[in-house]
């Protein structure tokens, strides 16, 4: 990964979820993850959890040890995710999203996640 990656679940030939992320450093690379997001069809199949753990695995790869997100504070099932990931909610954001919706921001140790996620060891 340079400095961004986007990657798409297709299944069947049918796009069903994407991610997409950034490195973000001044001196210490850390990854933001900008967009994660899966078909409703399909949801609560596992496609999340793979979307995420492979984009966090670009981000090692990248050198980053940690990562960050957005996500609607209304957006229980992503929380649940990302909670369940080991990400952890360290800050709301009022009025983050156009509309005037507000947003929590998570962080998690990549690593910690890996484990969180199941994973034995990172790659």
């Amino acid at each position: 990964m340079e400095n961004a990656v986007c990657l798409v679940l297709d299944v069947d030939d049918v796009v069903q979820g994407y991610a997409s992320a950034r490195v973000e450093s001044d001196e210490i690379p850390i990854l933001h993850i900008v967009n994660l997001a899966v078909d409703s069809g399909v949801r609560r199949s596992g496609y999340g959890k793979m979307l995420l753990r492979k984009i966090l695995e670009r981000g090692l790869d990248a050198g980053c040890e940690w990562a960050y997100l957005e996500v609607h504070t209304t957006n229980l099932a992503a929380i649940r995710l990302y909670q369940k990931a080991g990400f952890k909610i360290f800050r709301k954001r009022s009025y983050y999203y156009e509309d005037g919706s507000d947003a929590y921001e998570m962080g998690a140790s990549i690593e910690e996640s890996f484990k969180s996620l199941g994973r034995r060891e990172c790659p």
